[in-house]
């Protein structure tokens, strides 16, 4: 309740920002430029990405203290070599993209992976005990604080400057936070066999955050880069803003949800014995996979009128891309649960390996944008590739954790069914149904994925009644998990 809770406000928080910074931006342009520049830090921070806060909670030295210092001694390198590497590619980024006079902007940006390379990690360690506030309080705080200076940081600049000022500010307030909230002293020390355990677990994470950053970000890479790299490509900074209008509204929930069950699931079952392994993983993965089902269903039937509502009218092409865009986030999650399970067991290389598997849509996106077609084409392939990691994935739990097929491939099966009978109202009946008909087939259609759910997976049905029992106090279901 707590995670949940802590997600809710941080990720409202968030989406408000977001919509200030939509509607409050001098043109389309400039958001596509701070657009841009998200992806950047985005991309630097994967690059640069060793794990250590989920080592912290994973490892069995985690609540040592010489443990933890030698993590924080590792993640101030790390600070220092993101921000080294971002004032390097800095100018050839901006040609890249298309915005030559912005360069000096992600030079500007190399102060943000040195903030976070000061981050406490003890905010995670209490993890590994379930104590979540301080982490939420974390998050919450610091989405609170960006949101406060969002409007005068915008009328102070009034163009796409303004974000860049504002994702500053809110890493120096989350790293200061993780200070004040941490309940040990803040050290560096230097221990070797700490330091190779966590290149053994990080390296893999790094690569995997590479080739993850390419999962999430290539639609917008392929946009930004095509019309510098192929004649016949002719997009606009507009359309990266519409591209990323879209994202955004198809991952803000999956991403929620996978936040709050990743971080529970994470300590669950990296202690669990192996007998009870395969009951908690499939469990890990039905959550995830539901979660993502009951989000994503009702973006395909209304993202239209969703972004009309949240944002306006200035992105109405988004509304198509989040039909495309919801059905491969809704995947995502589903593959997420899945892969949690070899996060707990120490498995980096083969997450890595999955992720790149993944990635191998990305080429497919990067031809659809070289020959300039519609936008919405370009975040197609994306489902495609998650589909072919999530099969590549239930192979690699059966030979390294002995979890059954079925275990993912009946959750993957009813997931695709709800998105294809969405999808299929989406496409060809929603111009010719009466706007009440309408919701209510697409109504209809959703709580029929819940109730093939609740058929079969019964024990999932029972846990979340359990979870209900919990906090009305009434006396719990005492099931196998």
């Amino acid at each position: 309740m707590i995670l949940s809770a802590g997600q809710v406000f941080s990720q409202g928080l968030s989406v408000l920002r977001n919509i200030l910074v939509a509607r409050m931006i001098v043109t389309d342009a400039d958001f596509g430029i701070a657009s841009t520049l998200i992806m950047v830090v985005a991309f630097n921070e994967m690059l640069t990405n060793l794990g250590m806060h989920t080592l912290v909670v994973q490892d069995r030295d985690g609540d040592l203290a010489e443990f933890l210092n030698t993590a924080h001694f590792v993640a101030f390198i790390r600070g220092i070599v993101g921000a080294t590497s971002l004032l390097v590619i800095s100018y050839p980024l901006a040609l890249v993209f298309g915005i030559p006079q912005s360069a000096w902007a992600f030079a500007v940006l190399a102060v943000i992976p040195l903030l976070r390379g000061l981050l406490h990690f003890d905010i995670h360690r209490l993890q590994r005990h379930h104590l979540f506030l301080p982490v939420v309080l974390q998050e919450t705080l610091g989405q609170a604080i960006a949101l406060a200076a969002c409007v005068p940081f915008l009328r102070l600049f009034g163009d796409y400057s303004a974000v860049l000022y504002l994702l500053i500010f809110q890493t120096a307030a989350m790293t200061a936070l993780s200070h004040l909230l941490a309940k040990t002293p803040y050290r560096w020390s230097r221990d070797h066999a700490a330091e190779r355990r966590i290149m053994a677990f990080g390296v893999p994470l790094l690569l995997n955050g590479v080739a993850f950053f390419v999962i999430s970000q290539g639609e917008r890479i392929a946009i930004g880069s095509s019309g510098q790299l192929f004649a016949a490509a002719s997009y606009s900074m507009e359309d990266m803003a519409a591209l990323s209008v879209a994202l955004m509204i198809a991952s803000l929930a999956p991403m929620f949800l996978t936040r709050i069950l990743s971080s529970l699931f994470v300590p669950l079952l990296s202690r669990v014995e192996d007998d009870r392994l395969m009951t908690r993983s499939a469990i890990c993965t039905q959550a995830h996979a539901f979660g993502g089902g009951i989000v994503a269903i009702p973006l395909v039937l209304f993202g239209n009128g969703i972004v009309e509502f949240v944002f306006g009218h200035r992105y109405t092409t988004a509304g198509t891309i989040v039909v495309f865009a919801s059905c491969s986030q809704a995947l995502l999650a589903l593959r997420c649960g899945a892969s949690v399970t070899l996060m707990s067991r120490g498995l980096t290389w083969d997450a890595f390996a999955n992720t790149l598997w993944r990635s191998a849509a990305f080429p497919i996106s990067l031809a659809a944008a070289s020959t300039g077609c519609p936008v919405a084409w370009i975040a197609i392939p994306a489902i495609a590739g998650e589909l072919l990691a999530i099969v590549v994935l239930a192979r690699q739990l059966r030979s390294r954790c002995a979890i059954p097929l079925v275990e993912t491939f009946l959750p993957l099966a009813i997931v695709v069914s709800g998105l294809g009978a969405a999808c299929t109202l989406r496409l060809f009946a929603h111009a010719q149904m009466p706007r009440l008909i309408y919701v209510a087939v697409g109504f209809i259609a959703w709580c029929g994925f819940v109730s093939a759910w609740a058929m079969f997976f019964p024990e999932t049905h029972r846990l979340i009644r359990s979870v209900l029992r919990r906090v009305t106090c009434r006396p719990a279901y005492q099931g196998s998990a």
